[in-house]
């Protein structure tokens, strides 16, 4: 239900574009600003980097939507473009400043990476270079309601986010077609999605777990069963 949950295309990736620890951030309803890290694991290049922000239908499609008059600037960023050393890192900042209401938002960032190639390295000279471009790599950034409903559905066998903001759901128990091994789900879940947790776990193990993470806290969520 949520493997598309992010997309990241553009050219065949190189291992030496510009890495990044997550294909999706959330933004807390409690937080104004997310702080994402990219590193350049190119150790014999610089790297330009340079974001767009675009507001998405949904990380499924990433399909853009047009910004409606007056809705620019809800999400500010910064830096725009930045150049990244060999083997550095640089660190962007994004801030929500939209309306304080009951609705999710999903952006999608692009990252435009580029190799900064050295041409001139004779004595005397100033050392210059050009760009090659490489890759472009997109990740989903979810703004979750600032007047949040977290609330779910579990029927024992499968859990329905049924509140209006996506959460990071985890499990883990006995496997479910091998209960003498253990497994996990570890899945963001958005608004009216659910997952199969029985196709992975066996839910009658009394000892499996499940709830959310927010930041890093574990949430557990009760066992009741709910009638659909």
């Amino acid at each position: 239900m949520l493997k598309y949950f992010f997309c990241f295309a553009c050219i065949s990736l190189p291992a030496q574009a510009v890495s990044l620890d997550s294909y999706y951030y959330l933004l807390e309803a409690d937080q104004e600003a997310i702080t994402i890290e990219a590193t350049n694991p190119d150790a014999s290049a610089a790297h330009v980097v340079a974001l767009e922000v675009m507001p998405i239908d949904s990380p499924f499609a990433m399909k853009p939507l047009e910004v409606a008059p007056g809705e620019e600037g809800h999400l500010l960023f910064t830096p725009v473009k930045s150049i990244l050393p060999a083997s550095g890192k640089a660190k962007y900042k994004f801030i929500y400043n939209g309306p304080a209401d009951g609705k999710e938002r999903y952006y999608a960032i692009s990252w435009h990476d580029s190799r900064l190639e050295r041409t001139s390295a004779s004595s005397g000279d100033s050392p210059s270079g050009r760009v090659s471009a490489i890759v472009t790599l997109q990740t989903a950034l979810v703004i979750k309601p600032r007047q949040e409903n977290r609330s779910y559905h579990w029927n024992g066998k499968r859990l329905l986010n049924n509140g209006n903001s996506t959460f990071r759901f985890y499990a883990s128990g006995k496997c479910a077609k091998n209960t003498e091994a253990g497994c996990e789900i570890y899945k963001p879940v958005m608004p009216g999605k659910e997952i199969q947790v029985a196709e992975t776990l066996d839910v009658a193990d009394p000892n499996m777990i499940m709830g959310i993470w927010k930041d890093k806290s574990f949430l557990p969520f009760g066992r009741e069963v709910m009638v659909d």
